[in-house]
This record gives structure tokens, sequence and C-alpha cells, in this order.
């Protein structure tokens, strides 16, 4: 009984110490460094396919066939509710509808 109350004691104090070692504290400069990058990284610069897409479809009605991301723009095809395709050119930073044909 005495070696298992021991082998407790070393555990507990196994276990307390490394709580103190990797607190969160102990990472909070890791943490801030890797939350700077990431807000660096994702910075928004326009409208994500989704978006597009959305915008597209609020303007046509229908169903959202593809969406392909060409350099300045979207284009978003539509299958309108008469059964003809559409495609809607979206720009790719402000959202604004280019064209639809």
């Amino acid at each position: 009984m005495d070696l298992y109350v021991r082998y407790k004691w070393l555990l507990f104090t196994v276990f307390f110490w490394g709580a103190i070692q990797f607190s969160p504290d102990s990472f909070s400069q890791s943490r801030n460094t890797i939350g700077a990058v990431y807000l660096m990284t994702a910075k928004r610069t326009g409208i994500s396919p989704q978006e597009a897409a959305a915008i597209a479809q609020r303007s046509i009605g229908g169903r959202v066939l593809s969406v392909s991301h060409e350099s300045p723009h979207y284009r978003v095809k539509i299958l309108n509710t008469k059964g003809n395709i559409q495609v809607v050119t979206v720009d790719a930073r402000s959202g604004a509808i280019l064209s639809a044909r």
C-alpha cells in the first residue's frame, strides 16, 4: 500500500508541474503571432464564389449550375425558370453584376 501512495503522489507531482509548464500563458506569445499571421492572410479583397452565385441567383432566379473565377470577375451559369442557361458576370471585388446574357 505504501508503494501505491508514493505512486499517486509522483503522478500528482508530475501532472501539477506539467500543468504549470504548459499553461496557456506560456503559449500567449506564439498564439498572438499565429493570430496576426492569420489576420494578415485572411484579409478580404473581394467576394467568395458562393457570394457571387447568390448575387447572380437573386438577379436572374433559377438554379446555379457552376461558378468559375476568371481574374477580375466570376462567371456564374444559371438555369433560369424558363429552362434556358444564362451566364452572369459578377465583379470579384465589388459584387456588382457586369453582364447577363
